[in-house]
């Protein structure tokens, strides 16, 4: 009900907008790159509107303005190259269904081995298989981490307390996924660990 509301209302302000001729825009300062004011109708796409994309324009602005301020985290994906702009470091729900792929990136971030740290964020999105199992259904995040039995994230909340079979399947295909990649790359962090001192 609220997207055809949403849709109508569009609708609607398009159809206002093309019989008076009346549009809503603002002034943008050109993607930093010169001084110029341009006009940008509100309902747009950057490459549409300008000639040139260039969001880095916009990151190296935001690092600017809170450098030594606050520190970022980024989600997993974004781990790499944000840790090159001052990311502290990175979130991950995933990691409750086991640590290991995302101390593993966080190790080759750190020591410089940018392909290898890009081959890692690709094995992880592509466990995660893009999205939330059952996006819409809420409360789906846990399943897999229940699945994948590395912690129990207790049950889900009201009123999401049954999952559609769909939901179930992806959420196990998740699990399974991750726990390949906590296999995988346990060995290469545990590898990596400074050696406990043993007392003498």
């Amino acid at each position: 009900p609220a997207g055809f509301f949403l849709q109508f209302g569009k609708l609607l302000f398009d159809l206002a907008a093309a019989l008076l001729g009346v549009g809503v825009g603002f002034l943008e300062q050109g993607l930093l790159l010169n001084f110029e004011l341009q006009h940008a109708p509100l309902d747009m796409n950057f490459a549409d509107v300008f000639s040139i994309y260039a969001p880095e324009a916009y990151e190296r602005l935001l690092m600017d303005v809170i450098r030594g301020k606050i520190s970022v985290m980024t989600n997993q994906a974004q781990m790499f190259p944000y840790y090159r702009m001052g990311a502290a470091g990175c979130w991950s729900i995933d990691a409750w269904m086991g640590p290991w792929p995302v101390l593993h990136l966080r190790n080759l971030v750190r020591a410089g081995k940018d392909q290898e740290a890009l081959q890692v964020i690709s094995e992880i999105m592509a466990a995660a298989g893009g999205e939330r199992p059952g996006g819409n259904e809420g409360a789906t995040a846990k399943l897999p981490i229940e699945f994948a039995g590395y912690v129990n994230p207790g049950p889900a909340r009201t009123p999401i307390i049954e999952f559609s079979d769909t939901t179930i399947e992806r959420a196990k295909k998740k699990a399974e996924g991750w726990k390949a990649l906590c296999t995988k790359y346990r060995p290469l962090v545990e590898g990596q660990a400074p050696k406990a001192r043993t007392a003498s």
